[in-house]
Order: structure tokens, then C-alpha cells, then sequence
């Protein structure tokens, strides 16, 4: 895996909204939205998608990552006070998109290695997010490779994959899109955002590449971002838990629970992990890590 990409087409497909245009100029599914520069831009914008029966909106500022700096906003006091707060950010641009309407099914992050030809693209990982209650803050992923039999949400990868391309941001991407149910039962992918650099879910995917080999790995991992511990924990204790609890990752079952950044169990008393195993082991494991 390389990654070759100036500061320049790392800003570009990093930025929510010029991403979000472009893409939905090419064809790509996306929310309806626009960027606003403005208090008037964004009332005037707000009253337009209400209109239109939107019940709330996002407002997502130019860097947002992992669901920080995505806001949903139900009234035109809520968008008031979030615009002042961000009065800063607001010449730059904000990205308001209407909130999507239809059943939530979930929120897939497709990894890339992209080259400079089609041909040369790698495929590294698809998972769906692990998302908070109110569906805006990342809490982890889980490999789901069914996502991959939506032709829709494919054909829009290459779309996407030709545009880094034509940025020159060669390198990983994750790309990220969110599945709702319309009225009609179909399920469409709408394309979100792109993160231009290796994240939880790119190193879950490629640990799992390590332990399994091949293609077996596609589906027996999972990451979470934040395994919340008892204040005062070390990673000694942490790992002593996890054996007594028999989910410390074996490396003769290939499975279990693996520690891959410990750098804030001093500070905060939380833990990155990758979880290797089949499915619903997977689950179980993530409901015992919740107990701690």
C-alpha cells in the first residue's frame, strides 16, 4: 500500500463540500445539499429544505471527521446558535445537506488504495460504522462485505475512485456512504464523504489481511475506536480482563481481542481494539467489552 498524495489533493478530497458537489455533478448519489457562506445563505436554505419536508438538517463543517464537527439541526434557533458558534468556519464554508429521509439501514466505509490507473486500484476492506444513537458520532467498524452486492453503491465507487484519481490524491481512501430504505422498500446508497488517510478501519482490514491471508479475512474483523475502562486502568490490567474473560486474542483460533492503540488508557481510561472472529462472536465480544 502507498500513498502518494500532495498537501494540495489531500485538501481537496478531504473538504466535505467540494467533494459532495462535484460528485453528485458526475452522478453520484448524494444527500440534497449545498455550501453556505452566510447567516442569511443558511436561514434562507434551512426554510427551502423544510419546505421541501425535511424534518431537520446536517450542518457538517469543511473538516469533519468521525461524526465530530457533524451537527443536526431542527429548528431555525438550533441553526442560529451552531452558525454563531462557528462563525469562524462560516467564511470558509459550511456543508447543510437535508436529512435523509427513509428507514436508516446502516453506514458502510469502503477502503481503497488508489493508483494511478484503474487497474492499479486495490481494494482493502468494507465494513459498516458503528455509529452513536443519534447516528452522527463514529464509535468503530465491523466488516460487511454484503454492502458489495449493492450495483448502485459499486458503479458509484468508480465514479469516485476516477475523481481522486483526476485530483492526484493516489493513496488510501475511505470512503463513506449511508443506506436508507425508501418508501418503496429500495435501499439506496447515498455517498457522504471521503477520508484521504489510514484510519481505524483501514488498520483493522489490513491486520486481518496479516492473520488470515488471502481473501478469508474480508469478514472476521471488527475495530472500535473507544473501549471505555475503569479510571486508573493500565494496559497490564487491561489485557488480564480480557484473558479472564477468554476473549484475548489467540493467536491459534485466530480470534479474539487484539490492543492496537493504548496511547490514552493513561489519560482518558480508553483502548483501541481489532476483534477477530466469525460474526456473532464478534457481537458477543463487543457486548462484553461494553461491560467494562
Amino acid at each position: 500500500l502507498e500513498t502518494s498524495r500532495n498537501h494540495h489533493s489531500s485538501e481537496i478530497i478531504n473538504d466535505k463540500s467540494t467533494a459532495q458537489q462535484e460528485l453528485r455533478d458526475l452522478g453520484v448519489l448524494t444527500p440534497e445539499g449545498k455550501t453556505i457562506y452566510s447567516e442569511q445563505q443558511a436561514e434562507y436554505y434551512f426554510r427551502e429544505l423544510k419546505a421541501k419536508g425535511y424534518e431537520s438538517v446536517t450542518i457538517k463543517l469543511k473538516r469533519a471527521a468521525s461524526g465530530m464537527g457533524v451537527f443536526k439541526i431542527n429548528t431555525l434557533d438550533e441553526l442560529e446558535k451552531k452558525l454563531y458558534e462557528h462563525r469562524n468556519e462560516l467564511n470558509d464554508g459550511l456543508l447543510m445537506d437535508g436529512w435523509i429521509r427513509g428507514k436508516f439501514i446502516t453506514s458502510p466505509n469502503i477502503q481503497f488504495n488508489v493508483g494511478k490507473t484503474p487497474e492499479e486500484d486495490v481494494f482493502i476492506g468494507c465494513s459498516s460504522q458503528i455509529l452513536s444513537p443519534d447516528g452522527t458520532v463514529h464509535l468503530g467498524n465491523i466488516s460487511d462485505m454484503g454492502i458489495m452486492e449493492n450495483k448502485r453503491l459499486v458503479a458509484d465507487l468508480l465514479v469516485i475512485r476516477n475523481w481522486i484519481r483526476s485530483k492526484k490524491a493516489y493513496g488510501i481512501s475511505g470512503i463513506d456512504f449511508s443506506i436508507f430504505e425508501d418508501e418503496n422498500g429500495e435501499q439506496k446508497a447515498y455517498f457522504m464523504e471521503i477520508n484521504g488517510r489510514i484510519n481505524g478501519s483501514t488498520h483493522g482490514a489490513i491486520i486481518a489481511n496479516k492473520i488470515f491471508g488471502d481473501e478469508q479475512y474480508l469478514d472476521k474483523w471488527s475495530v472500535v475506536n473507544n473501549v471505555m475502562l475503569k479510571e486508573g486502568t493500565t494496559i497490564d490490567q487491561f489485557i488480564q480482563r480480557l484473558q479472564r474473560d477468554k476473549i484475548y486474542f489467540d493467536p491459534s483460533t485466530k480470534t479474539g481481542v487484539l490492543p492496537t492503540n493504548i496511547s490514552a488508557i493513561d489519560k482518558y481510561s480508553k483502548a483501541m481494539v481489532v476483534i477477530f472472529g466469525e460474526k456473532s462472536k464478534i457481537m458477543e465480544m463487543i457486548n462484553i467489552l461494553n461491560s467494562y
